[in-house]
């Protein structure tokens, strides 16, 4: 899986890499070792479709 930071100049430079560790629970992957970083957990609605992401004790809900 992966995330863009958004606006962008280098879409490809800005991309976070997440491995999935358990359902909607992912782990970045680090650019350096390939080692496995800080968790992200994605939160879904009733009908199943993604409507936030928490990481870093951040939680972010989708906009559409």
């Amino acid at each position: 899986l992966l995330v863009a930071d958004l606006p962008s100049r280098d879409v490809t430079a800005d991309l976070t890499r997440l491995r999935q560790e358990d359902g909607d629970t992912f782990r970045r992957v680090r650019e350096d070792d390939e080692a496995l970083g800080e968790r992200w957990t994605f939160t879904r609605n009733d009908a199943g479709d993604i409507t936030g992401v928490g990481f870093h004790g951040v939680r972010l809900r989708r906009v559409r």
